[in-house]
């Protein structure tokens, strides 16, 4: 399993600000506290496949590395 920090440096390196903002707050690494995607969506203005894109360019980028 990876760590917090891993996954934060990791977001760091391949991912814009606001992809960074939206994992974040989706899988709650700055409070602990997860978001629903319906919150996001809300939020964010962001489709379902627009946050899977999102998940997935992250998890590639951590295989590879």
């Amino acid at each position: 399993m990876l760590s917090k920090e891993k996954v934060i440096e990791a977001m760091a390196k391949c991912l814009n600000e606001k992809e960074r903002e939206i994992l974040s707050a989706r899988w709650g690494l700055e409070n602990g506290i997860t978001m629903r995607i319906e919150e996001l969506k809300e939020i964010y203005g962001i489709t379902i496949e627009q946050l899977k894109d999102i998940e997935r360019k992250i998890i590639l980028y951590i295989k590879e590395t």
